[in-house]
């Protein structure tokens, strides 16, 4: 996950990454993703519970700096990471997918990488 950041991280928003969760098929979750555009963590949020109170809860508190600034109930959350750093973010994610998502260990992501706009 470190490198898709890296590769988007000095775009200033032309691109943003994705991170989608493969099943044991291979292929990606439509439901299980993150990602990343200049400053801000978008996920999925099947969730009814507000993910400020419930990603710590479940052991993945957001980067230091980090807050929810929207979420809709069973779609998704925007977080605010302005002055995340890089590998803060991955470390999140890897996070919220093992103990959000409850991917196993070994789990694969597949990596994409899109402009913006």
């Amino acid at each position: 996950m470190l490198a898709g950041l890296r590769e988007v991280w000095p775009t200033g928003g032309r691109k943003f990454v994705t991170f989608e969760l493969l099943g044991d098929d291979g292929r990606g979750d439509p439901d299980v993703w993150i990602q990343w555009l200049d400053g801000e963590l978008n996920l999925a949020w099947p969730f009814d519970e507000d993910p400020a109170d419930e990603l710590p809860r479940r052991g993945a508190p957001p980067p230091r700096g980090a807050s929810v600034s929207s979420w809709q109930p069973g779609s998704n959350a925007i977080l605010g990471a302005w002055d995340a750093r890089d590998h803060d973010v991955a470390d999140f994610c890897d996070r919220v997918f093992v103990r959000v998502f409850g991917a196993r260990a070994g789990y694969a992501v597949e990596v994409r990488v899109d402009a913006h706009g």
